[in-house]
């Protein structure tokens, strides 16, 4: 028999940043005014043959992404170590990750990324409810160090992304350590006058730009001065592969799933067969033990029927030798059959039975339980 399944679609990216949603192959965006009509707002943009799968870049307002200090351990031993300083790190309600983590000459630093107040596990809540499935979540500078397709020599890296009144940055110098910049919105200080002194310092030094349509410009294009430069679309970004191992732990979606509904039914469930199993099982050792002893009496049984049967051939044997000898003119043979008669062993079996007027010889069996030294025994009772 043969199985035919039809290819898994791709998951479609999305990215969730501020108060509007943006879609791969969409120029304009999809704003929301709260956070709960932002569930609705895409659900109704997905409608129809979109995929029903997605890959969520999530920066929201407030969402925090900043470089900190930290210790080279696990997740659960750095959120104790930093729940001090980001006390969300301390509940399970907030969904939080963090960069790869890198040596700074006698310590470690990483990229922390943290809800403000708890709404992911929400949002995916609500999306699953309209039958859209969640598969990874990533913030947002993470998923823009995934996107460029080149490495340069030195290792150096930055992306920056603009898209209205928002702008995030990722910058990995050759020489230095990384930074995470986000310019919140009426910010003096703006992304292109960053990007200005950045490319100032090293026309050549490698950075990708994402821009939304309405500020994808010239100013952005490669040319001469900037061979460095590179410039993409949000939506072109967003159609983009950006591959991120599933083990990255930037990964804001647990590894485990929270808590659902039938989660809960399930673990109550196994409560219960353990508390049964708990009543059940003495009487299942019982009947074994039962059982086992069972089988050893047989084993005994069938031994004994073995040795019984030795016996009852000895009888008939000695018999026969009787009643062979009784016509014989041998004057020897009767006497000799009556002491082997009296003192033959009962685990000794004679087969054959050889005699002149000056010796004998004896052929047979020794049943296998038989003790050490039954024969000795049996040719000093005969002397």
């Amino acid at each position: 028999m043969s199985m035919f399944t039809s290819p898994r679609s791709k998951a479609l990216t999305v990215l969730l940043w501020g108060d509007r949603w943006w879609l791969a192959g969409r120029t304009d965006a999809i704003p929301f005014t709260h956070r709960d009509e932002a569930a609705g707002e895409l659900v109704a943009a997905l409608a129809g043959d979109a995929p029903r799968r997605l890959r969520l870049v999530y920066q929201p307002d407030g969402f925090m992404s900043v470089v900190t200090s930290c210790p080279k351990a696990g997740r659960r031993t750095m959120a104790l170590a930093l729940q001090e300083q980001f006390p969300g790190l301390a509940t399970d309600e907030i969904a939080w990750s963090h960069d790869p983590i890198l040596s700074a000459g006698e310590s470690f630093t990483t990229v922390l990324h943290c809800e403000s107040s708890p709404w992911l596990f929400a949002l995916i809540g609500q999306l699953g409810s309209a039958g859209i499935a969640v598969e990874e979540v990533w913030p947002l500078p993470t998923w823009l160090h995934a996107l460029p397709d080149e490495w340069s020599d030195t290792g150096a890296l930055t992306v920056l992304a603009i898209a209205g009144n928002r702008a995030c940055a990722y910058h990995h110098p050759a020489t230095g350590a990384r930074q995470v910049i986000a310019w919140p919105p009426n910010e003096p200080t703006t992304p292109e006058l960053w990007l200005a002194n950045l490319l100032d310092r090293d026309p050549a030094e490698p950075v990708l730009v994402v821009t939304d349509e309405a500020t994808s410009d010239a100013a952005w294009s490669p040319g001469p001065a900037r061979p460095g430069l590179r410039h993409l679309t949000l939506p072109e970004a967003l159609s983009h592969s950006a591959t991120i191992p599933s083990r990255h732990p930037a990964r804001l979606l647990p590894v485990e799933p929270v808590v659902t509904a039938s989660r809960a039914v399930l673990a109550s469930s196994l409560a219960l067969l353990i508390a049964a199993v708990g009543v059940v099982v003495p009487w299942v050792v019982g009947h074994v033990n039962a059982r086992n002893a069972a089988l050893v009496q047989t084993v005994r049984e069938r031994a004994l029927s073995v040795d019984v049967a030795h016996l009852r051939i000895n009888a008939a044997e000695i018999a026969a030798l009787r009643e062979d000898a009784a016509g014989r003119t041998m004057p020897f043979a009767g006497a000799l059959l009556r002491r082997l008669a009296s003192t033959v062993p009962p685990e000794v079996t004679l087969a054959t039975l050889r005699a002149d007027a000056g010796s004998f010889a004896a052929q047979g069996f020794v049943a296998s339980q038989a003790s050490n030294g039954v024969l000795d025994r049996w040719q000093q009772a005969l002397a």
